[in-house]
């Protein structure tokens, strides 16, 4: 039984995988296994994968029906014997050090029940302005208060970079199989379920931006879709807290509203600028900032209130 298997649904991926493999080849931490969920490909994926491993007994191959990546991820997980399964896509690649990085996190720290590490997109000339902005808020969140606090606003680690205890993925379910974007909902069913999440500071992963990726192309990772899954989870931390008072501006404050009306929340909504003086409220607050600024603006503004007790952030 290997320390670590290496989750990796693909799909067409055939023209990236063998990198992807030998990325991994490089890793310093050998005690590793390859865990691959064909995923239905149509161009020679498992092949490439295959003549990339030339025999190594690492590689796990398993072939799956099309049925969509958490549908192969589950079935991945289903076959995971590691004490810890540690993500990664086909089309990316893996820093020599990552792998170790990910286990002496976890290692030394028995309550951390994730792992990730900082993130790189490349090719440079592929990364849109939004997509770097998104980066690097999301990077320099390093401080497990932070990912928890900013779990609402969007995913604080990027998925496919980060290592998860096995028993810990096995207790919330694994995989959500809907119609929406699976990392943030299984991160937002961990944290729900107490899992502390850390991250280390090295850029230790490297996400391909290609105009192909799911995240481009699926309608799972439409805003409205994002906003649903948050949505229905934060229901979950308000529920029986009475009337919710959602402070924001424009059509965010109006979807917001909206998407936690139609989860059974008694919503007020109010429009509410960040620089004004702090609004007050009694029971509960939910503040509708995209701006990491305008968040830390609120936050200064609403000393003595208890972020996660008295009010949240969305975006």
């Amino acid at each position: 039984m290997a320390a670590i298997d290496v989750l990796m649904p693909f799909r067409d991926a055939a023209p990236w995988i063998g990198d992807a493999w030998a990325s991994l080849c490089r890793q310093r931490f050998r005690d590793w296994r390859l865990v691959a969920v064909d995923d239905g490909s149509r161009d020679g994926s498992a092949g490439r994968l295959v003549a990339a491993a030339a025999g190594d007994s690492r590689l796990h191959l398993i072939s799956a029906p099309a049925r969509g990546v958490a549908a192969a991820l589950n079935r991945g997980l289903d076959e995971a014997t590691a004490p810890v399964v540690a993500r990664m896509d086909a089309d990316d690649l893996s820093h020599p050090a990552r792998l170790a990085a990910l286990w002496r996190l976890l290692a030394d720290d028995p309550g951390a029940g994730v792992a990730a590490t900082r993130v790189r997109l490349f090719p440079a000339r592929r990364v849109s302005p939004a997509m770097g902005r998104y980066l690097a808020w999301q990077n320099g969140l390093l401080d497990p208060g932070a990912l928890w606090r900013e779990r609402f606003v969007e995913c604080t680690v990027t998925h496919a970079s980060v290592a998860v205890r096995t028993e810990n993925l096995r207790a919330c379910g694994g995989w959500w199989e809907g119609d929406g974007p699976e990392d943030l909902d299984l991160f937002l069913r961990l944290h729900r379920q107490g899992v502390r999440f850390v991250k280390h500071p090295g850029v230790l992963y490297y996400w391909r931006e290609r105009p192909g990726r799911e995240t481009r192309t699926s309608a799972r990772m439409r805003p409205g879709a994002f906003r649903a899954v948050k949505a229905r989870h934060l229901a979950g931390d308000l529920a029986g807290r009475g009337p919710v008072l959602v402070f924001g501006t424009g059509r965010s404050l109006d979807a917001w509203a909206a998407a936690l009306a139609g989860q059974g929340v008694p919503v007020q909504a109010s429009a509410y600028r960040p620089g004004q003086p702090p609004p007050g409220w009694d029971g509960v607050a939910v503040f509708c900032f995209g701006s990491a600024r305008a968040r830390d603006r609120v936050r200064r503004a609403l000393r003595g209130r208890r972020e996660g007790e008295d009010y949240w952030f969305v975006a």
